[in-house]
């Protein structure tokens, strides 16, 4: 049938509801496109557009449950079909069956700086065999520090790669204004350029900031300044956003963690930045005690007090109440100054001399 022929039944059968297609008929186009591709069937073009239809019609729905009849169907269309991986040995070796010698292992982590994760490409193993090994055999634990210290891209990530990352990064830094904390900076590297100020100075000088910050009157002068300029400026709270690591833990967060740990296994005592346990929200509280239906959760100055950091706050903290939580909150400002008094609070809260006697007892709590 030509095409102009195809575009008038076409025309012809326009507006016309489609008739009910009998089981017979179904059956008939079954055979018809049995192993047949879309590409086969229309052509590439008219496949792409059915393909994008079908897409866009099932987007959002969820699969509809499988029938006996289809899973009778689909282990008759493998059957006789052979395993593609039968017979054959897995890529990595049984971490378990493999002994890396500690020599070898210091001599590629610790003195040419290499990755876990480059060393057990040559070993063929995972990443984590070696970490394992390393733990074992008590190396130093290196920090992105130490890792990067002393070292071109190049050297790291290879010539490719490099250059890959030095042009994001122009591109980034394109036409990018500077800021406040840009000439305090830079002020600062000038001033130490020409007047040479000596180590132990500059330690008093810090220990004497420390103690000033300490008095309150000092410390609410320095903050309400800040939020003013922070209000004036809105362009600046969004820069100081994006400084923090979204969806990585924060340094205050990790203090109270470590000193969790002394006293709780994580995960099976109490839960970190993990989805409520009651499952009666899509929260994820900084920390959370399902025992005692307590939530402990750690404010940042920069999300939280803003007007729309409280608003959320609040919302959050009225769902979390409403499934049965019980929320104590502490500021970075309380962890950073008076870490000791979080701490003794925390304990007051959770009560921790008699959920450790009770433990000792019962032995039901795995202590760290």
């Amino acid at each position: 049938m030509d095409e102009a022929t195809k575009k008038k039944i076409s025309k012809a059968l326009q507006g016309r509801p489609k008739p009910p297609r009998t089981e017979e008929h179904r059956r008939n186009m079954r055979k018809a496109f049995l192993g047949r591709s879309y590409v086969d069937r229309f052509g590439d073009e008219r496949a792409e557009i059915v393909k994008q239809k079908i897409i866009k019609a099932n987007t959002g729905k969820k699969r509809a449950p499988r029938s006996e009849e289809w899973k009778q169907n689909l282990s008759k269309s493998l059957k006789g079909r052979s395993v593609w991986n039968k017979g054959k040995k897995g890529s990595q070796k049984a971490w378990n069956k493999i002994h890396i010698p500690k020599d070898y292992l210091y001599a590629e982590l610790i003195t040419k700086k290499r990755t876990a994760n480059s060393v057990a490409n040559d070993l063929d193993v995972s990443k984590s065999v070696i970490r394992r090994a390393a733990r074992e055999y008590k190396f130093p634990k290196r920090g992105m520090k130490e890792y990067f210290a002393g070292r071109t891209l190049e050297e790291i990530y290879g010539e490719e790669r490099a250059k890959e990352i030095r042009e994001k990064l122009s591109k980034l830094f394109k036409g990018r204004k500077v800021t406040w904390g840009d000439k305090i900076g830079a002020g600062i590297k000038k001033y130490y350029e020409t007047h040479s100020v000596s180590k132990e100075r500059r330690q008093k000088f810090a220990e004497i900031m420390k103690k000033k910050w300490k008095t309150p009157e000092y410390r609410k002068k320095v903050i309400k300044g800040h939020r003013r300029y922070l209000k004036e400026h809105p362009e600046e709270l969004v820069r100081l956003r994006k400084i923090q690591y979204p969806g990585h833990a924060t340094k205050i967060e990790l203090k109270v963690k470590a000193f969790l740990n002394q006293f709780f296994e994580e995960n099976n005592y109490f839960y970190y930045d993990k989805y409520d346990k009651t499952k009666q929200t899509f929260f994820r509280p900084d920390f959370q005690f399902p025992n005692e239906n307590i939530i402990i959760e750690i404010d940042g100055y920069y999300k939280h007090f803003t007007e729309k950091g409280k608003k959320k706050d609040f919302q959050r903290e009225e769902a979390l109440k409403k499934a049965g939580w019980t929320v104590y909150r502490f500021t970075g400002r309380d962890i950073e100054q008076n870490f000791d008094e979080v701490c003794s609070k925390i304990c007051e809260i959770l009560d921790v001399g008699k959920i450790v006697a009770g433990a000792d007892e019962a032995g039901s709590l795995s202590l760290q």
